[in-house]
């Protein structure tokens, strides 16, 4: 069984940046929610879930850190790479580990998840990084079909307007408005 310890209480202080920064940037594209869970998970939430996932998760204490639930929204499609449906985040504070990507990739599969978010307040760490480069597998769950993200929040403890998070493998956010124009230009053969 998996539980959730965090002795120094760092990481329980970045839940409530890290939720207002995906907030800030699922506004566009029409966030229902954005919780911290790792306490409580919301009715509105709950009422998304599988009853079973919901049930085993509760009975375990498998339950992440944010989570979410995304429609789109009619003025702005989101990215191709930002689904609608549900959102977990895990949060650590300090360097990246391994076990962090599983632990983040079993709730995405435990609640099926569309995106997974594994968000830190520190980089990641060069070995980790350099692993990742050569197996990208290791950032999708589902076989491949759902994307696990990577960010790094850059000041935590300024206002949320100054809150910066850095993607790895790629900002799944920049490439909406890139996507958009693409989408939107005309075809060079009907002219």
């Amino acid at each position: 069984m998996v539980t959730k310890t965090d002795s120094d209480g760092k990481e329980k202080e970045l839940y409530a940046p890290v939720k207002s920064a995906l907030e800030l940037l699922f506004k566009p594209f029409g966030v229902g929610l954005i919780a911290v869970t790792s306490k409580r998970i919301p009715d509105e939430i709950k009422e998304r879930l599988d009853k079973d996932s919901l049930f085993y998760a509760k009975s375990v204490r498998l339950i992440p850190d944010i989570m979410g639930y995304l429609w789109s929204s009619r003025k702005n499609d989101p990215p191709i790479f930002i689904r609608p449906g549900l959102i977990v985040a895990e949060v650590k504070h300090g360097p990246l580990r391994l076990w962090d990507i599983y632990q983040t990739k079993m709730y995405s599969e435990l609640f099926n998840s569309q995106i997974a978010f594994l968000i830190s307040d520190t980089r990641i760490l060069v070995e980790l990084r350099r692993f990742l480069d050569e197996h990208q597998y290791m950032l999708h769950t589902h076989e491949g079909s759902h994307p696990l993200y990577i960010g790094v929040l850059a000041n935590p403890r300024a206002p949320v307007s100054w809150y910066s998070i850095s993607w790895y493998p790629y900002d799944p956010f920049a490439l909406s408005s890139a996507m958009r124009a693409k989408r939107n230009a005309p075809d060079p053969a009907e002219t």
